[in-house]
């Protein structure tokens, strides 16, 4: 049988697999707690947890994204358990997996982008993963070997892992694919590349005259019928629209004594068993990486310092007691050393957060709740040692809270809350949040008291502006009259002369803005411009030279052109639109 056709075998087996696995898939029995009862309760009751513009996302979709990738993370890590941190974790990815899926899907559809089985599989051929690259059973030589990859690719045991490969690629493939049809899709004009070509091969020097803020005798006092005049014709500006106020209290989930000494058990016990067990079953059985049971080879060089003060004096088939390193609980097994390295076995275990305690911080944060509806928040805060932090005022349109993972089921407590109603408990990044409403102020009208600095600011900043220009034009005459800058700046002090070189537009325009390089690659050696009026103040420019450089390189600027113009396209073509989370942010 043909390589091609084994990999044509072998496309079809991914795929059916990642169909089983993401579309079927086994239940989780702890999914249900992660969808609430109370947010978006009808919405849920119709099997639906949140939208993403139009298309919903339904609970059947949910679930099995999060066995998904529950099992990626496993598979990835090399890890048994999955701890509520990780639970997390593996929530979110899933959400924003199934919200960027839902904005994706009309655009690939328009675009007609599609990906094949036989495009994935190329791709798995000639691109293996990162990791697989530094794998010493892929390397000869020390050098990754393609054909031990491609061998790799056909055994059995590493179905699951090529699985997940081959379903980032499928997902990855057809994005990318859109991407570069948008940027190809735009062309850099005849006109547009000479120009740039023109601009970019020549280097100018020059010599300007600044006039500035300090050139002005007395800056500008605006007057009181100023002041209101601006006012008025602008009081859209001064509108406080209504803004709401929330306090809030975090429960921090940490590390307990309990779930030290839940870890410090479970190495206990496997190292009591070394005695009789084999040591790869006791791998197999304890530690957090189950599936690296086999024996590998280390530099001594490469593991941490209390790893290599722990196993320095142990001989051949010796295994050290418990010991702690900065990652966990560690038992280790020596089989052999040769020179600068030895051959391992070891037994892992992460201190982690336990559901045990996971549970009890739940108990307490519901314990608060319940004491908080009926008594002051701020009194109950501080016998949990909580101290509450009132939040910046909020308007409707800017309500939220980036910390937590679903701010849309605090905007509907902060919208329809009562005065110093409590919220249930919001799950957010290591975590739990209660908030207090207390209270909106209606819309108003600023008065100008408390606006008057901001509009002193804009008045004094447009007069100045005028000001500036109005005495720099003073100096005109005298300059078409062909009077030297030099011989000008010396007429006021204050007048500062800047002699300068740029060696292209662009840079002139990164360093003196794009009204300066405009108004100076205009210019003609010997030729002047002015009045120039910009926010920074005005100029009078002189060009004393033009050369050409020659470092332009049109095929590199159409290159960097197309790419700039097409992600602008790209980037708006795949704008999200607006995500409505009815998922319980709790959690609970």
């Amino acid at each position: 049988m043909s390589a091609i056709s084994s990999m044509r075998r072998l496309s079809k087996s991914i795929f059916i697999i990642v169909a089983i696995v993401f579309i079927g898939g086994f239940l989780m029995g702890e999914l249900w707690q992660i969808i609430g009862r109370q947010s978006g309760k009808k919405m849920l009751d119709k099997g639906v947890v949140g939208k993403v513009g139009n298309k919903v996302i339904k609970l059947q979709e949910y679930q099995n994204a999060v066995q998904y990738f529950t099992v990626k993370y496993q598979t990835e890590n090399k890890v048994r358990d999955i701890s509520p941190q990780d639970q997390e974790n593996i929530n979110q990815q899933t959400w924003q997996y199934l919200t960027q899926e839902k904005t994706w899907s009309d655009i690939l559809k328009k675009g007609k982008i599609k990906v094949t089985d036989a495009e994935i599989i190329e791709i798995m051929k000639a691109n293996p993963p990162q990791e697989l690259q530094n794998r010493p059973e892929l390397m000869t030589n020390g050098k990754f070997d393609p054909d031990k990859y491609q061998n790799y690719l056909f055994a059995e045991e590493n179905r699951l892992y090529l699985t997940l490969y081959a379903h980032d690629l499928a997902d990855a493939l057809p994005k990318e694919k859109f991407r570069l049809d948008v940027i190809n899709s735009y062309r850099v004009t005849n006109g547009e590349l000479n120009d740039a070509q023109t601009k970019e091969n020549t280097a100018v020097k020059l010599t300007y005259l600044y006039f500035g803020p300090r050139t002005l005798k007395d800056r500008y006092t605006p007057t009181d019928a100023e002041l209101k005049a601006y006012y008025d014709k602008h009081k859209d500006k001064y509108l406080q629209k209504t803004r709401y106020r929330a306090s809030y209290v975090f429960f921090a989930q940490t590390i307990t004594q309990r779930d030290s000494a839940d870890a410090f058990s479970q190495i206990t016990d496997a190292y009591a068993m070394t005695k009789t067990d084999e040591f790869g079953t006791l791998i197999r059985d304890f530690s957090d990486s189950p599936s690296d049971s086999a024996p590998v080879w280390v530099k001594v060089k490469d593991l941490d310092s209390i790893t290599r003060k722990e196993i320095a004096s142990l001989k051949n088939d010796s295994i050290t007691s418990p010991f702690m390193t900065y990652t966990g609980w560690q038992v280790i097994k020596i089989s052999q050393r040769a020179k600068d390295s030895i051959l391992i076995q070891k037994i892992t275990k992460a201190i982690k957060l336990t559901r045990e305690s996971e549970s009890a911080l739940k108990d307490s944060v519901n314990n608060f709740i319940s004491r908080a509806q009926s008594s002051n928040f701020d009194t109950i805060s501080q016998e949990y040692g909580l101290f509450p932090r009132e939040m910046p005022p909020m308007t409707k349109d800017r309500i939220s809270f980036p910390a937590l993972y679903n701010s849309n089921q605090m905007k509907n407590f902060v919208l329809s809350a009562k005065p110093m109603h409590i919220s249930e408990a919001l799950k957010g990044r290591s975590g739990y949040y209660i908030f207090q409403f207390l209270g909106k102020e209606a819309e108003k009208l600023q008065p100008l008291d408390q606006v008057k600095t901001a509009i002193e600011f804009e008045i004094r900043r447009e007069k100045e502006k005028d000001l500036l220009k109005n005495y720099a034009e003073t100096f005109i005459d005298k300059i078409r009259n062909r009077i030297p800058l030099e011989s000008v700046a010396r007429i006021d002090t204050l007048i500062e002369i800047h002699a300068e070189d740029f060696a292209s537009f662009t840079e002139c325009r990164n360093r003196k803005g794009a009204e300066f390089a405009g108004a100076a690659y205009a210019l003609n050696p010997g030729e002047t411009y002015g009045v120039l009026a910009t926010d920074m103040g005005s100029f009078v420019i002189r060009c004393d030279l033009k050369t050409q450089n020659a470092t332009f390189n049109p095929a590199t600027y159409q290159e960097q052109r197309k790419n700039e113009i097409g992600n602008q396209i790209f980037q708006n073509a795949v704008k999200q639109p607006e995500i409505t989370d009815y998922r319980d942010a709790s959690f609970f």
